[in-house]
């Protein structure tokens, strides 16, 4: 990984030794009159050796030059700059942004451009700082890194897009299987589409006079401007950090395409249920007397089993997050139910080694609770809760 060093003016460095600069790989000099002129000056007085590889450029409002005047400076000083950064405050006029296109040519010989919108629009470092700061530093990628990562998204795309077929006619021998796979495959398939649509798409149709700027982070390639949705408000750590994740992404185990929730909580509430019907019939039969239930002992241990399995997926599920208010009522309206079937199993099993006509009665009961438990449970979760 490139390490990278951002130095706004306030915390640039006076002297070499203020700073190791043979940490980073690259820096980023801020702010047009003060940090940018820094830089400049010491390239000019032979001090190449503090910028070990290459530096950015990167500039905010706050300087005394002029966007214009720091593109030429840019031109004339930098032979070899990685990314160029400006915030929109520089492309408030029709004229600034004309310019911005008149001159592809000569930033294109320097290297991408890219300018921060959003929460840089006021032009104020202390404001912005934070996020840019983090956004660089948690992904730690330069914009080649960020498309070559693309490139990969593209080949996944497209093995998916190979493999989905083969993967359905192959599943059409296990149709029981086939719907919790294929929405899996075709959720990762549409998500990753979506992405890569989102970091690819051109900018030619970009116009002067088609009012204020994306709020992107958009980079020059070739002839072709391509927006990269990585906002400078506090999307930007989430989708740094999520380009990077997607770069080594894989497929998950099949067990766990598998083990889908609503799966697991209709296997549940079918076993409550016959449970229920075991234990109702099993009373019926005799009224006097514990009745003939080891027909549902099998059943009963099954539904314990499903419902731990149900209350441990729960936990792994990332749509359950901390509830609001209502949330929390509904937790606790669940966690008392799923107490109360619990009590009703145990009276029952403590009632039924004495013989007590109640057992299977309470048992009943209990599945009965515990029934409305798992349903409570996955209108919880359904709601976002």
């Amino acid at each position: 990984m490139s390490k990278i060093y951002i130095a706004p003016c306030t915390f640039i460095p006076r002297t070499p030794g203020e700073l190791s600069m043979s940490k980073y790989d690259h820096i980023i000099v801020s702010d047009i009159g003060h940090g940018w002129s820094w830089g400049k000056n010491l390239s000019q007085q032979g001090q190449e050796g503090i910028f070990p590889k290459r530096y950015l450029g990167v500039y905010s409002n706050s300087g005394a030059l002029s966007y214009r005047d720091a593109l030429d400076e840019v031109a004339s000083v930098c032979s070899r700059v990685d990314m160029f950064v400006a915030t929109s405050v520089f492309l408030t006029s029709e004229d600034d942004k004309a310019f911005l296109l008149q001159r592809q040519t000569t930033l294109n010989s320097l290297g991408p451009l890219c300018y921060l919108t959003s929460a840089c629009a006021g032009g104020i470092w202390d404001k912005c700082l934070n996020n840019f700061v983090a956004a660089f530093e948690m992904a730690r990628v330069k914009v080649h890194e960020y498309l070559r990562c693309v490139e990969n998204l593209k080949r996944l795309a497209g093995m998916l897009d190979s493999c989905v077929p083969k993967l359905t006619a192959e599943l059409r021998k296990y149709p029981h299987v086939v719907p919790a796979i294929l929405r899996n495959a075709e959720c990762m398939q549409t998500t990753l589409k979506g992405i890569i649509n989102t970091a690819t798409v051109s900018f030619d149709s970009y116009k002067p006079g088609a009012g204020v700027a994306p709020r992107s982070f958009t980079s020059l390639s070739g002839s072709t401007f391509q927006t990269f949705t990585l906002d400078t408000a506090e999307s930007s750590k989430d989708h740094a950090a999520l380009a990077l994740r997607l770069g080594r992404c894989r497929l998950p185990p099949v067990h766990l395409l598998l083990l889908s929730y609503p799966t697991l909580q209709g296997l549940t509430i079918i076993t409550c249920l016959i449970c229920c019907s075991l234990q109702f019939r099993s009373y019926t039969l005799s009224p006097h007397g514990p009745g003939d239930l080891n027909g549902s002992d099998f059943f009963n241990n099954l539904q314990s089993v499903l419902m731990q399995l149900l209350t441990t997926y729960t936990g792994l599920v990332p749509a359950v997050r901390t509830p609001p208010l209502s949330g929390r009522v509904s937790i606790v309206w669940i966690s008392l139910l799923s107490i109360a079937g619990l009590v009703l199993n145990f009276a029952a099993l403590g009632t039924f080694f004495h013989d007590n006509a109640l057992a299977p009665l309470l048992g009943f009961f209990g599945n009965v609770v515990q029934t409305i438990t798992v349903l409570q449970l996955g209108g919880t979760l359904s709601n976002g809760e």
